[in-house]
């Protein structure tokens, strides 16, 4: 998978799951599952979650 850039958000698949960092607040997430990273995303930007499912998702 290539990693996905919407905005301050960057998504790429890691080694043991996926990672979502916001690149404003250099914070990194790890989620086990693409819908794991979604839905925290949602709740903090809903157009770069629906972004990320989208073109992740094919």
């Amino acid at each position: 998978m290539k990693p996905l850039i919407f905005g301050k958000w960057h998504f790429w698949q890691g080694v043991g799951g996926f990672l979502l960092s916001n690149e404003e607040t250099k914070e990194l997430k790890s989620f086990a599952t693409i819908d794991g990273a979604v839905n925290f995303l949602f709740f903090a930007d809903k157009e770069a979650a629906r972004y990320i499912n989208k073109t992740a998702k094919g």
